[in-house]
Order: C-alpha cells, then structure tokens, then sequence
C-alpha cells in the first residue's frame, strides 16, 4: 500500500537558515533514511520511502519548495495535488510573503479540490523563532509586516477549513532538529495510519489487531490567550518623573544673584498657565486681557537675557524676584507636575515650608494668579487632566525642540514629552548617540501615519489608529 504526501513551500527564514527547506523533507531523509530521490520532475521533488517494512507501507512524497515553480506545468502540478492523501503547507514565521502566496492562492485551491473529499488530513506547519513577545503598543499593532503570529496561522487552518491542523514547531537548527522531527513524527504517522485505515476497511480490523495500534499524539492543550484589561494610566506619574530624573530640563529658575534652585520645563509649564506662555514669548501680552496676570508675570518672574545668542534647545534662566516664592518652588512645580489640581495638599506643602499662615496663603495667591488658564475648559469650566493640557502641544511647532522626518513629512516634537512618556526616547536622548543633540532625526522603516499615532499616544495618552492627521 501506498501513501502520497504533498509538501507545499519550505521553512526559510532568510536570517537563520541556509538553504529551503520543508519537514517532509527532512522527516524522510533523517527519520526515514529514504536513499530514493528523484529530481527530474519540473515541479517536485520526488522520495520513495518506506515506514515499516514489515507492513509494505511506502511514502511517496512530491515536495515543492518555490510555489512559483508551481504553474510550470499547472495541469501535472494540480493532478499531483488532487491525488495527495495528506497535504502539508509550510512556511517560516519571518517569511510573510510565502504566507501570504499560501494564504491568497493554495487555501482556496485546497477548498476547491478536497470540498468532496473532506478526510485528506492537511497540515499548516509553521517554523521559526519570534525574537521577542509579540507587541500590543499602538505602533506595532499599526504596523507590522515582518512576521507571521500564531493567531494569523490559526486564522489560516480555520479559513480552509477541512478540519485543517496548525502546528508550530521551533527553528530546523542543530539545537531543535531532533526534537522537531520527532514531534511532527509522530503527528504525521498518526495521520497515515488513519488514512491507511481509510484506504484499506478490508483490513482495518487485522491491523488494529496486530501492530498498529498507535495512539494519537498527545499534544499539548493550546494556550488561553490571557484577557486583556484596562490598566491604569501612568501619564501623571511619568511626567511627575519628568520633573524628579530632570531629563531634557530647558528652565532653570534662579535667585536674584543666579543662583539656580530647580529645573523645569517650558511645555509642562506653558501647558497649565497663561503666564508661563507670556513669560516665554509664546503669546503676545495684547492677547492677554487680564492685567492682573500680566502683573504678576512682571513683578515675580523674569527671563535672564543671556549675553550671547544661544541654541534653541539651550536652557533659559528664570529670574525667580520673591524670596517666599524660590523657597517653595519646588513644592509649586511639583504641584504643577501632578496635574495643578491638588490645591489642598499645596497649601499644607507651602504652610509646613514657611511656618506662617499669612505667608503661604501670600505665595499661594501668586500661584493662582500665574496658573490662570489654558488649565480650564470653557466651556465646562473644569479643570482640564494633565494630558489634554499637554496634548495641545501634539504635532504643535511651538516649543519643539526636535523635528522628526518621517518619509518625506517633517513632525515637531518636545524632547522632555517624548523621554517622560518613553524609555527608549529617554535613553536617546540622555545617551551618547547620533540623535542626542540633533535637530532634525531621520525615521525610516515606519509609516508617518503610525508614527503619528505613536507621538499621539504619548501626548495625549490616547490613540485612534483610524483617524487621519491631514
């Protein structure tokens, strides 16, 4: 009795192996010793083999590597492929175009040909490793198109359907070959003992009586994909350390004689208050219509005019004038890091810091004067959160000290945002790299629209993959 195994595609990685391959292959070379190869066939390459001697079961197995070879010779290719008892299609997790060629044009031609012959068992065989977990952040979600997932190969097995199997086996390095060709062994002579059974029902009973009475591979239960939950957001304490790690500081408040006290930041800063834009030029002071805040910017707060021109990410100097006021600014601009809403617990900040009543409700009426919008909505009249204050800034070229060039669009950005909300910005940009001091950083290999969404996440804690920019 004869068995037909037809191997669709093979397990190249391109980074990890050397040559195509597929498992059928391998399995009856090394597992099988099959001495019979035959190359001569435009399309496939052809083993004979046996399983067990003693049964006269033989393999014949058509493996075709390169599916573009498939259509050299259609009508002996399809007649090959109607004929098979068992189908196997492999491809490697980082070969998505071999994927998607078996997606696209072998699954429907599988349905096709075996819709009225359901029991040909067919395989999905998946091979390779994934460097790292798969992703859930809104850029790799948005944009990935190097490897294929388990869940996207278990979407393959169930759109052909056919009760179709998906198995994923490591890497055919030195390491995992023995283990893998041992695994898909047993999967795979499972297989050809029930097609045998299907074959021969004269026989059925003789051989369940004598030898094969092989038991069927226990796998192992797939694993549960674990329930994703809301988590809570870490917006205000990433900014909060913004302001604790002093990472990307562009102020400096100082005393009256230049003695610096703390280092802040302008977008953080300008992004609760009136009077931090006015302070830094953001908005002319004709726009501002309330004098009082216009005064107590002037009699509290000044920027140092520096004695040669500096660099438009050089930190300013901010001549603090009020001596209660430099004593709790830092109490004040932590105030401001968590959002410029917990009034009550400033208040008990400032009367523990100076021990006089009358004196912290005097520093606390500056803070009130100074923290006079955009921190309120005008509508509502509520407080607005710390990240749609910041988000007005999103893709905004006021304050942006760094500019990102995605294809051939150029994105404004605030380098103290980008290091609070991500390490990898953070480490950039503290680090001695190419990008540290630059202006203008070159982005390659993302779309800007998923950049987009990226930078859009990180300022404003929320993201709308479908939503367009332009």
């Amino acid at each position: 009795m004869s068995i037909q195994i037809v191997s669709l595609g093979n397990h190249y990685n391109g980074l990890y192996d050397t040559e195509k391959t597929s498992v059928v292959g391998l399995y009856l070379r090394y597992i099988l010793r099959s001495q019979d190869i035959n190359e001569s066939h435009p399309v496939f390459k052809v083993y004979q083999a046996s399983l067990r001697s003693e049964d006269r079961v033989g393999i014949v197995a058509y493996e075709c590597l390169d599916l573009d070879t498939f259509s050299c010779d259609l009508q002996s290719s399809l007649a090959t492929l109607a004929g098979a008892d068992i189908v196997v299609l492999n491809f490697g997790v980082e070969n998505r175009p071999l994927f998607l060629e078996i997606k696209n044009n072998f699954a429907p031609l599988l349905k096709q040909i075996f819709s009225h012959r359901q029991s040909v068992p067919i395989i999905v065989l998946a091979t390779g490793h994934r460097d790292s977990p798969s992703c859930t952040c809104p850029m790799c979600t948005s944009d990935r198109a190097m490897t294929v997932s388990s869940l996207e190969g278990l979407q393959l097995a169930k759109d052909i359907g056919l009760g179709a199997t998906y198995l994923e086996l490591l890497s055919f390095n030195s390491f995992y070959l023995k283990n893998n060709l041992y695994y898909f062994r047993e999967l795979l002579e499972y297989y050809i003992m029930q097609t045998m059974k299907n074959k021969s029902s004269e026989t059925r009973e003789k051989k369940k009586n004598k030898v094969i009475r092989i038991q069927p591979p226990k796998l192992e239960q797939p694993v549960t994909m674990p329930v994703l939950k809301d988590e809570p957001s870490r917006y205000n304490t990433d900014i909060r350390k913004l302001l604790d790690q002093c990472h990307c500081v562009d102020v400096h408040f100082c005393t009256a004689d230049l003695n610096p006290i703390c280092g802040a930041h302008r977008v953080v800063l300008c992004s609760v208050s009136y009077g931090f834009m006015l302070l830094f030029d953001l908005i002319p002071a004709k726009e501002i219509h309330e004098f009082n805040l216009q005064e107590t910017v002037r009699t509290y707060l000044s920027v140092y005019q520096e004695p040669t021109v500096s660099m438009n990410n050089t930190p300013v100097r901010v001549i603090v004038k009020d001596v209660h006021f430099h004593k709790c600014l830092p109490d004040i601009l932590h105030f401001i890091y968590s959002g410029a809403s917990q009034w009550q617990l400033l208040e008990h900040d400032l009367k523990e810091k100076l021990k006089d009543d009358e004196e912290a409700d005097y520093v606390s009426h500056i803070v009130q004067s100074l923290l006079n919008k955009p921190g309120t909505d005008s509508h509502s009249g509520t407080p607005l959160s710390l990240s749609e204050s910041i988000g007005f800034f999103f893709n905004n070229t006021s304050l942006a000290d760094v500019v990102f060039q995605v294809q051939d669009t150029k994105i404004p950005a605030h380098r103290s945002v980008l290091a609070a909300r991500c390490d990898v910005m953070a480490a950039m940009f503290s680090g001695s790299y190419m990008e540290t001091n630059c202006a203008l950083i070159p982005v390659h290999g993302i779309s800007k629209d998923t950049f987009l969404n990226f930078l859009e996440y990180i300022y404003t804690d929320t993201v709308c993959p479908g939503e367009s920019h332009w």
